[in-house]
C-alpha cells in the first residue's frame, strides 16, 4: 500500500480570523483618526480613561507637546487608516494562497508593510529607553517583563512589516497573507486594555486595579503569544508551503 502524500497547499494560521481581524483594524484607525482630529469627547466614558501617572491609560504628561500630536495624528491616524483599508483590500481582492500576489496586491501590502515597520520601530524604541521614549508609563500596573515582551513584539512585527514591504509581485499569495494575519492580530491584541477600560467606564463601573493590570499584562503577552504560534503553525508544514 502506497503511503498518503503530504498536503502541500499552504494554509494559514488564524486563517479563519483574517477578515474579521481586516474589519477591526479598519475601525481602530478610523476611531483614531477621528480622535486625534474633531476628538471623541461626545463618547460617553472615553476621554476617562487617558491622563498622568495613575489613569487607566497613563503618559508621562497629560498634555503633550505639538510635535508628537502631529506625529501621533500622520502615523496612527492618516498612516494607520490608508494601510488598515489596503490590508482590508488584499483580503477582497487577492486570489488563492498559491498564486502568484501581482502588482495591485504587492502595492497595497507595501503601504502595510510601512505602517508597521514605523510602528515596530516606535515601539522597540518605548520598551528599550524603558518609556523615556514615548509617553506610556506603566510602572503602576506592574506588568512583568513588559518592556522586554514590548521590545520583542516591536521587532518582530517590524519585520514582518518589511516581509509586506519587500512583496514582490512573483511572491506567493500565502507569504503576504502569513504576515497580514500575524501583523492584523497584534494590533487589534494592543488595544485591549483600551477596550476593557472603555466599557467600564461606558457602563459606569468602578475602577478596579487587578482587572486593569490583567488587561495591560494581556497587551503584552497577547502580541507575543500570538507571533509564537504564527511562528509554530509555519514550522508545522512541509518546507516546501512553510513561509519562514
Amino acid at each position: 500500500m502506497t503511503q498518503p502524500e503530504h498536503d502541500l497547499r499552504p494554509r494559514l494560521f488564524a486563517a479563519w480570523a483574517e477578515r474579521p481581524l481586516a474589519l477591526a483594524c479598519v475601525f481602530l484607525a478610523v476611531t483614531t483618526l477621528v480622535w486625534k482630529t474633531v476628538g471623541l469627547e461626545f463618547v460617553p466614558g472615553w476621554d476617562d480613561m487617558f491622563g498622568g501617572v495613575g489613569a487607566q491609560y497613563p503618559r508621562r504628561a497629560i498634555e503633550m507637546s505639538g510635535a508628537w500630536k502631529i506625529g501621533y495624528l500622520l502615523v496612527y491616524g492618516c498612516l494607520g487608516t490608508t494601510a488598515t483599508i489596503s490590508g482590508l483590500l488584499i483580503s477582497l481582492r487577492r486570489g488563492s494562497l498559491e498564486s502568484a500576489a501581482g502588482a495591485p496586491l504587492c502595492r497595497y501590502a507595501a503601504v502595510l508593510g510601512l505602517f508597521h515597520v514605523i510602528l515596530g520601530l516606535h515601539h522597540t524604541a518605548w520598551a528599550i529607553t524603558a518609556g523615556r521614549w514615548g509617553h506610556l508609563r506603566l510602572e503602576q500596573f506592574e506588568v512583568p517583563g513588559g518592556y522586554v515582551l514590548g521590545a520583542l513584539a516591536g521587532a518582530w512585527t517590524g519585520l514582518h512589516g518589511l516581509r509586506l514591504l519587500s512583496s514582490r509581485s512573483e511572491s506567493p499569495t500565502h507569504r503576504i497573507m502569513r504576515s497580514k494575519i500575524a501583523v492584523d492580530g497584534v494590533s487589534c491584541l494592543t488595544f485591549v486594555s483600551v477596550v476593557v477600560c472603555y466599557a467600564r467606564n461606558a457602563l459606569g463601573l468602578p475602577r478596579d486595579g487587578f482587572v486593569e493590570r490583567v488587561s495591560w499584562t494581556l497587551v503584552f503577552v497577547g502580541p507575543v503569544l500570538w507571533l509564537v504560534l504564527d511562528l509554530a503553525w509555519s514550522r508545522r508544514l512541509p518546507r516546501s508551503s512553510a513561509t519562514p
